[in-house]
């Protein structure tokens, strides 16, 4: 995950930087250009510390370059900034940032956009957990302890559709109604799946596309686990207790020496899978620097993975590090002519559909990684 981690004051800088350690993934902080230069932030620098002249310009240029902004200030103030960028015909709650809010103190991480698709109120847990903070979280379902299909959806890193019948499906969850999950088990990783959704404790069938209408017509909620959207039933268009899971495309972003062999690079990508508690085979697309199109090692990957590799010259891996303000490593751009290549090809391979880091740029033995799910 990439957080950026914004604060106004003495005070809420100095908490950046204590709670940076405890945000899972690449954290870039973000402070006043007045602090710049100052002995007692510098310790910041370790996370990719970066200045603004004015905070209301900053929010709107980064809004959509990270998984995740960390506000500590008043969250009036956020709210304010933030409300011009909700109303874009772009925005919309499965493509939007987790958004939290902490007081300067520390004392409570509030939960304020994005909490279930996004990961806003898992991520206020895990930080409020952390720094010993109060958890604010404020979406019906989980106050009431209930486990809404698109938190759920989240969880497997599924896309919840149709976005109309998220509100409706999650007031019937709230209402006590009963949920039934039905996986087609001609997708790929049904038994995946499955086990999730038995380990989460819900109502799990194994569906036959044949019967599915009408075991589920009896269901308060029907929701339909399936590979392709164009595979759910009929009835989810017309019935709004019903919704569709359909699977991200995992899409890995590789850097590697020359000459790195399969091997090297296969074990490094089974290893940064490994880390987001998924197999090898859930990657999609693998993605890297022109420079390595003719790379063995990674040619014979995407062969015996057999999945498809996209190759990107230095203009559009300048371009995706430029729009998602990427850090940059000087060595590479010394090597290759750009400063990043595995995060850079991977958000790249999304287009605009952009994505959401599971794992943020990590280096193994020759091999660098990035796994993106795609929005």
């Amino acid at each position: 995950m990439r957080i950026a981690c914004l604060a106004l004051t003495d005070q809420a800088a100095a908490l950046a930087i204590t709670i940076c350690p405890c945000l899972d993934g690449t954290v870039d902080i973000y402070l006043p250009e007045r602090l710049r230069g100052r002995p007692e932030f510098q310790a910041g620098a370790a996370f990719g510390q970066r200045y603004f002249a004015k905070f209301s310009q900053v929010v709107p240029e980064i809004f959509d370059c990270y998984d995740a902004l960390v506000f500590i200030m008043a969250t009036g103030i956020v709210v304010r900034t933030l409300a011009p960028l909700l109303v874009r015909p772009e925005a919309s709650k499965l493509t939007d940032p987790a958004v939290l809010v902490l007081d300067e103190r520390g004392r409570h991480v509030i939960s304020l956009l994005s909490g279930h698709v996004g990961g806003a109120n898992q991520l206020t847990y895990d930080l409020a957990t952390a720094i010993e903070a109060d958890p604010v979280i404020t979406t019906a379902t989980d106050t009431e302890k209930k486990l809404a299909p698109d938190m759920l959806a989240n969880m497997l890193s599924m896309r919840p559709l149709p976005h109309d019948n998220i509100v409706t499906v999650n007031t019937a969850v709230l209402q006590g109604a009963r949920v039934d999950y039905y996986i087609d088990l001609r997708m790929a990783h049904a038994a995946y799946f499955y086990r999730c959704l038995r380990s989460l404790g819900q109502k799990v069938h194994k569906w036959n596309p044949q019967l599915a209408l009408e075991e589920a017509s009896d269901s308060g909620v029907a929701v339909f686990l399936v590979a392709n959207p164009e595979d759910a039933p009929d009835s989810v268009s017309t019935n709004r207790r019903q919704l569709v899971l359909v699977p991200r495309r995992l899409i890995a972003g590789v850097g590697c020496r020359r000459g790195t062999t399969e091997v090297f690079i296969r074990q490094a990508l089974s290893w940064a899978c490994q880390r987001i508690n998924v197999d090898i085979s859930f990657i999609n697309q693998l993605a890297t620097t022109q420079v390595k199109a003719n790379e063995l090692g990674l040619i014979e990957v995407s062969e015996h993975l057999d999945i498809d590799i996209e190759y990107f010259d230095n203009e559009e891996l300048e371009a995706a590090i430029e729009r998602y303000g990427l850090q940059e490593s000087e060595f590479v751009r010394k090597t290759i002519g750009v400063g990043n290549v595995c995060e850079a090809a991977a958000l790249a391979a999304t287009g605009e559909k952009g994505g959401r880091f599971a794992l943020t740029k990590t280096k193994f033995e020759k091999v660098t990684v990035a796994l993106l799910w795609e929005k």
